[in-house]
């Protein structure tokens, strides 16, 4: 659904949500430490909760916010702190360009 230049879906934890832009499209096997033996591409967008709340599911146990200097440890076979220290730039840059790989 699209409205007032927004899209609108529901994000894999049960939140509802706007999606305000494009950041990034990133080649997995060009970023993360475990090669995979196919093509992966992660898709990143801006978006902002609209409504609703989290749901645990298969993928995701729990949900918490995070400042970029108190992030847990990640799993780097599957996203890097660099890419989310991007993340951050992109939010508080208005005239970011979304990254292609």
């Amino acid at each position: 659904m699209a409205r007032a230049g927004l899209t609108y879906g529901k994000e894999e934890a049960g939140i509802d949500i706007a999606v305000k832009r494009l950041i990034a499209i990133h080649d997995c096997n060009k970023r993360y430490k475990g090669m995979y033996p196919y093509g992966i591409t992660t898709v990143f967008f801006l978006c902002e909760p609209v409504s609703g709340s989290f749901t645990e599911n298969d993928e995701t146990i729990a949900s918490e916010y995070f400042t970029l200097d108190d992030l847990p440890k990640l799993s780097e076979d599957k996203g890097s702190k660099e890419q989310v220290e991007v993340r951050f730039e992109a939010f508080y840059d208005l005239d970011w360009q979304a990254e292609f790989e």
